[in-house]
């Protein structure tokens, strides 16, 4: 079981990485992970698992090392470097964490990881959270503006790179801008026409035209 566990929590992030060109700024759980939510996701785990003391304490040590190995990926060269980091901190902190748990609560356990799904990068679920506040988006929007972000920055991440290398800012900017364009059309095409208004709103707000659709 526990084996099988620590597999289903790789696929998990297999599947986050699958889904993400390779230079891009993707990363699993949350990194920058604060305290508080660590002490959210431990009493999550205690309520739903029925941790004893002694569990808890396991998974608060596991929870701990995955926020300093969180922090450490920061420290990795380019974007899918941290995301690997990441997500490698995520598999070995879920499997030490199933290993302290009995059969039956590793069951549940499974079922908490079924249920977190594929996370997004922090600074994608930063921008994610902006556009919900501002355009009030439902569960089915956020979906599908997740992954159209995160595409936005795997393309924006190598043009900058590439700049800081050869210096060519205005050439890299131009290009940046037609990134950013081409996400605004597929995220207008996601969005009421009054949700669509905020955007353009928001668009105006960062100093670049808005294309007509």
């Amino acid at each position: 079981m526990l084996h099988r566990i620590a597999l289903f929590a790789l696929a998990l992030a297999v599947s986050a990485c699958g889904s993400t060109p390779p230079d891009s700024d993707r990363q699993p759980p949350g990194a920058e992970r604060s305290e508080d939510r660590a002490d959210d996701e431990l009493a999550m785990l205690t309520e739903r698992l029925d941790l004893t003391e002694a569990q808890q304490a396991s998974v608060q040590a596991s929870l701990d090392a995955l926020a300093d190995a969180y922090v450490a990926a920061r420290r990795q060269p380019d974007f899918r470097s941290r995301t690997d980091a990441r997500l490698r901190a995520r598999v070995e902190a879920d499997a030490r964490i199933a290993a302290a748990l009995d059969q039956e609560q590793q069951v549940e356990f499974r079922e908490v990881l079924r249920e977190r799904g594929v996370p997004l990068a922090p600074e994608i679920q930063r921008q994610l959270n902006a556009l919900d506040r501002e355009l009030d988006l439902s569960d089915e929007q956020r979906a599908a503006l997740g992954p159209i972000l995160t595409r936005q920055t795997e393309r924006i991440d190598p043009v900058m790179q590439r700049a800081r290398r050869m210096g060519n800012r205005e050439e890299a900017m131009a290009e940046i801008r037609d990134i950013r364009a081409e996400t605004d059309d597929e995220i207008l095409a996601l969005l009421t026409p009054v949700q669509a208004e905020g955007y353009r709103e928001i668009i105006a707000r960062r100093g670049e035209p808005v294309r007509a659709r």
